[in-house]
């Protein structure tokens, strides 16, 4: 009887002690935020951990295949992990022109106008002085 008590004691300190699937998402969350220095008002605050949870997923399921030997390299996450996919590629993908500077077409080089440049150089010249 004092065997079941303890044993039951023991059972019931462990579930109260023990932390939900929901506790950890949430802890996950509040660290990316904070290793980021993100902040989010109410309305966005849902939405953008449902993302990262997605986002985690994915890199789960990336570098699962990874370690299979299907994929050649591993994913992680970073500062990016809250955004969708067409966020990413709408603000990371491709060259931006400033519209207050003119379109021009640059060269690719320019010859300097003043230095008389040689048709040949011998570089062993002076490398080994005999004196």
């Amino acid at each position: 009887m004092r065997c079941t008590f303890l044993l039951l004691a023991m059972v019931a300190a462990a579930s109260a002690a023990a932390i939900s699937y929901k506790d950890v998402i949430e802890e996950e969350w509040q660290l990316f935020k904070l290793k980021h220095n993100k902040s989010y008002d109410e309305s966005e605050e849902q939405f953008r951990m449902k993302v990262f949870m997605e986002n985690k997923h994915k890199i789960a399921k990336h570098n699962q295949r990874a370690s299979n030997g299907i994929k050649s390299y591993t994913l992680a996450m970073n500062h990016f992990g809250d955004l969708l996919h067409h966020e990413f590629v709408a603000m990371m993908n491709g060259f931006k022109r400033n519209p207050l500077f003119p379109k021009a077409n640059g060269s690719l080089f320019m010859a300097p106008d003043n230095v008389e440049i040689p048709a040949s150089i011998d570089w062993r010249e002076g490398l080994c002085d005999s004196s």
